[in-house]
């Protein structure tokens, strides 16, 4: 069961215990679409640039998001379609700085 009361939580917080529960944020997101991105372009989302959309990425739905990796296989940010722009993503949500 991955599902805990605050207490619980509290309880494994105060006896150093809280990663025996955290699950890793990429199996949290593993439902998403997977976009993988080089370094280059990973300093660029860790400040939240807007991309186009790349290949194989088109049918993805605007209301969708997408996770973005880098190289070394770390969630950097969860996108989705600029609102105005749309062959462009934006980042809803930047997860590493």
């Amino acid at each position: 069961d991955q599902c805990h009361t605050f207490e619980e939580i509290e309880k494994m917080a105060d006896e150093s215990s809280l990663q025996d529960i955290l699950i890793p944020i990429s199996t949290a997101l593993n439902h998403l679409p997977k976009m993988s991105i080089n370094d280059t372009l990973a300093k660029k989302v860790k400040n939240g640039a807007v991309l186009e959309v790349p290949a194989g990425f088109e049918h993805v739905a605007a209301e969708d998001s997408i996770a973005v990796y880098d190289e070394q296989g770390t969630c950097l940010a969860i996108y989705k379609q600029h609102p105005e722009k749309p062959h462009f993503l934006k980042p809803s949500k930047v997860l590493v700085i």
